[in-house]
């Protein structure tokens, strides 16, 4: 099964479900395993409950979805937020891999 597959759903309360995407995987999954976190721990991550974690705010408004143990956080963002996030993937992703310390936010 591809990553994007087990991805696709998370449950909520045993009868609703969110859907996640990935757009530039291979990029995103490069700035993951470059601060250590493999396929595995990602899908686990996500892959149960989350309930009241579900929280809204922000200055666009966007929903935020923590993960298990609250060590991952997923997004929704704007169609304009988005365009700048798939554009600058690749340069994104090379740029953690040759500065690992960077003080840049770790977006993945």
């Amino acid at each position: 099964m591809r990553l994007q597959e087990i991805l696709s759903y998370v449950i909520l309360d045993n009868t609703e479900h969110v859907e996640f995407y990935e757009y530039q995987p291979y990029h995103f999954r490069r700035v993951r395993l470059k601060y250590g976190i493999s396929d595995e721990v990602y899908i686990s991550a996500f892959s149960t409950t989350i309930k009241e974690r579900l929280t809204e705010g922000g200055a666009s408004g966007a929903f935020f979805f923590y993960s298990k143990g609250e060590k991952l956080i997923a997004k929704s963002c704007t169609e304009s937020e988005f365009n700048v996030l798939t554009s600058v993937a690749q340069s994104y992703a090379d740029y953690i891999e040759q500065n690992p310390r960077t003080y840049i936010s770790k977006v993945s």
